[in-house]
């Protein structure tokens, strides 16, 4: 096949077959130069005469203004100096940046300086491994656990410890010293719905609450003087009313110790049901029995040691009449005593008169030589 040879000589006897001209000329040239090697050497840019100008602001550079006000210089505790740096931060933003501290030992006779505190490898103050001087965290977490620190004070977390210049410690915590009152500022005001069994405002005491701060905190109410030894026995502790049909008020519950009292082992709380299932509606009637009243259950339990009492009596509440207790307390054991309302067997006819009393007295809200209501008790109908 011979087609390929005899177009290229063609081709060449065309070319030869005219004269070139400069403008042809000029063109091979430029085809030459095209067709010329890549792989030279690029021209000098930094030359003689050509000062290098620096690479331009493409958005990797951060200029002093991009990062805002800048925050003040922090002195290491080495004595040395870091200046805010403005830099390109990790999430593209510019941003301030600090050079590391170098590190600093330290212990207990070291001044770390105010931005940082002695972190002890084994939280034993000093008394084991030297410390190394970090910096103080600047925000904690919302929620964590109390530690003692080495200044022998609680604090509501180790990071909250650390903001405040120390580290946690390992050892006993003796807690701080006791607050007095000008730690706690002025007294709150008297509070008049929170009154003592004897119509006293309830007293406040100047004391660290669960947070370890000082403050005001409502105390516990006074005593009184007849009342001393009403958690000894004997001693009637409650009674009550039960009826099977009613309406409403079906259960009224008295208690007279001080587990279930407001305050103060003298206080008298009835509650009222309208059943005696869970769930019912109830209300509460709190009083102060009269030194006169508390005197007389005394006498009557004293009266009754030895006396040997029934469960039950009778066939309470059997005929919708309702059934009446008494609870005594009698060598360091609660008996309960049922009978038929209005009926008491003769051994419990004083106190089941007394408690009655009572029971009528807090259910209409009214004082009476037997028992004080506290203020803002509601009558039930």
């Amino acid at each position: 096949m011979r087609t390929p040879l005899l177009l290229a000589c063609l081709v060449a006897l065309s070319a030869c077959g005219r004269d070139a001209t400069p403008a042809d000329d000029a063109e091979d040239a430029t085809r030459r130069a095209d067709a010329a090697p890549t792989d030279a050497a690029p021209p000098d840019d930094g030359g003689p005469g050509e000062p290098d100008q620096g690479p331009l602001d493409d958005g990797t550079i951060c200029l002093a203004g991009d990062c805002g006000a800048p925050p003040p210089d922090v002195v290491c505790p080495d004595g040395t100096t870091r200046s805010p740096v403005c830099a390109r931060q990790p999430d593209d933003e510019c941003g301030f940046t600090l050079r590391p501290c170098e590190p600093v030992l330290c212990d207990p006779a070291t001044d770390c300086g105010p931005d940082f505190f002695c972190d002890y490898p084994d939280d034993a103050c000093g008394g084991g491994a030297a410390g190394t001087c970090l910096p103080r965290p600047e925000v904690c977490p919302q929620q964590a656990l109390e530690v003692c620190a080495c200044d022998g004070a609680f604090y509501p977390s180790l990071c909250a410890a650390q903001q405040q210049g120390v580290d946690a410690s390992s050892g006993p915590c003796p807690g701080p010293p006791p607050c007095s009152d000008l730690d706690c500022g002025a007294a709150p005001p008297i509070d008049e719905s929170d009154l003592c069994p004897d119509g006293t405002p309830r007293p406040y005491v100047c004391d660290r609450g669960p947070d370890r701060v000082c403050g005001w905190i409502p105390a516990d109410c006074p005593i009184p003087v007849d009342c001393v030894e009403a958690s000894q026995d004997p001693i009637l502790v409650g009674g009550g009313n039960t009826f099977g049909k009613c309406a409403t008020g079906c259960v009224l519950r008295l208690r007279l110790d001080a587990a279930l009292a407001p305050a103060g082992c003298d206080t008298a709380a009835l509650e009222v049901c309208d059943a005696d299932i869970a769930g019912a509606a109830c209300t509460r009637h709190p009083g102060t029995l009269t030194p006169t009243s508390h005197a007389r259950i005394r006498t009557l339990a004293a009266a009754l040691v030895g006396v040997e009492l029934q469960e039950q009596y009778g066939c309470p509440d059997c005929a919708d009449g309702g059934a009446s207790s008494v609870l005594l307390r009698r060598g360091g054991v609660e008996s309960k005593h049922t009978y038929e309302t209005g009926n008491p067997p003769a051994e419990l006819a004083a106190l089941d008169a007394l408690v009655q009393g009572l029971l009528g007295d807090l259910a209409r809200c009214e004082s009476t030589d037997r028992v004080t209501v506290f203020p803002g008790c509601e009558p039930r109908p």
